[in-house]
């Protein structure tokens, strides 16, 4: 599948394309090595920013969760 396209070779075994990816597409060494080997080029700032911002959000969000679900901060009224 890394040299034809996809369809054209889940055609040739009979089969769906989800179903060739399944059973039939498989990892290389080669592209392992490839991927491992390339070098890395760093975000944008602008990308580094939005990724930091998004973080930032999601973890006031949690603490903000935790916090409103904690038992401790529950007032009893009995």
């Amino acid at each position: 599948m890394a040299k034809y396209p996809a369809k054209d070779v889940s055609s040739w075994l009979g089969n769906s394309v989800p179903v060739a990816m399944l059973h039939y597409a498989m990892a290389t060494a080669e592209s392992f090595t490839r991927a491992t080997q390339e070098r890395s080029t760093p975000l944008p700032a602008s990308v580094e920013a939005e990724a930091d911002s998004e973080e930032n959000l999601k973890s006031e969000a949690d603490r903000e969760a935790n916090t409103r679900h904690c038992p401790a901060n529950v007032s009893r009224t009995r």
